[in-house]
Formats: C-alpha cells, structure tokens, sequence
C-alpha cells in the first residue's frame, strides 16, 4: 500500500509541475507579411505539417524559448485549421492580428507555437 500511495504522489506531483515553467505572450497589431507551409515529407521531423507566419521581428516578451534569430516567424500546427484559416484570411485581406503564444506548446527548433490568433477588424 506504501508503494502504491507513493508512486500515486510522485505521479499527481510530475503532472501537476509539468507546465510550472511555461510562459505566455501576445503581440498585437502584427502583419503577416507571408506564409510558408511546410510538407509532412519535409526532413526536420519537428516543421513536418507545419505553417510557419513569417512578420516582422517582435520581442514575444523576451522569452529564451523564442530564439532570437527565429523571432521573426510563429508556427502553426497544420492540424489546428481555425487557426491557419484565419491566418490566411487576415494574409490576403491585410489584416493585423494579435498573436498569443504559450511555451508549454513547445517549440519548433526555438520558433515558438501559436496558442491563438485574433484578427483584427
């Protein structure tokens, strides 16, 4: 019974930790200036089905999970499709949106992911 309740306590402790160092941003009134999707065939396992938003560059709230040379672009997962839809549309109709990323996502290669996106009006 001792062995079953400690496992029990490691395991809610790991999961109830597992998000402490995650981090949010948002950037607002960003252009897209263009978009790149990117294969499922593409090498880099982590970019396959993919959709990279390349703007300008932005701070994203100085995270370190941001890379600096990648602060530039925010990936979408091809799987979220609301998301790359209204990417999309905001890209042809000249929108600005606000970008929400969440490092517990992950990253791609130090591009962080796209939580949300909001359209601008």
């Amino acid at each position: 019974m001792k062995k079953i309740l400690s496992l029990l306590f490691v395991t809610i402790s790991v999961i109830l930790t597992s998000n402490v160092n995650a981090a949010t941003c948002s950037e607002s009134n960003v252009t897209i200036n263009s978009i790149r999707p990117v294969s499922g065939n593409y090498p880099s396992e982590k970019h396959q089905n993919t959709i990279e938003l390349h703007h300008d560059s932005r701070d994203w709230c100085s995270l370190s999970d941001c890379v600096v040379s990648n602060r530039y672009r925010v990936v979408v997962e091809a799987t979220d499709e609301h998301i790359v839809s209204a990417a999309y549309m905001a890209f042809v109709a000249g929108k600005k949106v606000d970008i929400h990323i969440d490092t517990s996502l992950g990253t791609k290669n130090g591009i962080c992911v796209v939580s949300y996106l909001t359209v601008k009006k």
